[in-house]
């Protein structure tokens, strides 16, 4: 799954954002994908600083993608730049996991 990346849209202020964290932080061991935070507000959520994308970029792909409620997580296709919604609200590592799946045995998803 190398191929893809993904995206989390958060805000600093949103509750449901920092509950799902450890969710992300799980979905990234399970998966291999880097999780890549793009908060609407430009403040990094503290687990994922290191792979924040704190900038007027982010803003602008969200506004593109259509994100405004948060957290809203993307899969990003970069050699292609399709974007697919994987999830949005606060969900479990599980079932965004098997969305995933779902999606890579997919032909158009590969």
């Amino acid at each position: 799954m190398n191929k893809v990346a993904s995206l989390s849209g958060s805000r600093a202020s949103c509750q449901f954002c920092h509950d799902m964290q450890p969710v992300m932080s799980q979905l990234a061991t399970r998966t291999g994908l880097t999780i890549y935070n793009a908060p609407l507000d430009y403040t990094c959520m503290p687990a994922f600083e290191d792979s924040c994308e704190a900038s007027g970029q982010t803003i602008e792909a969200a506004r593109h993608l259509g994100i405004e409620a948060v957290p809203d997580l993307w899969l990003h296709l970069p050699q292609d730049d399709l974007w697919f919604r994987v999830s949005s609200g606060v969900e479990s590592t599980q079932r965004i996991t098997s969305r995933i799946e779902v999606f890579w045995c997919h032909p158009e998803g590969r």
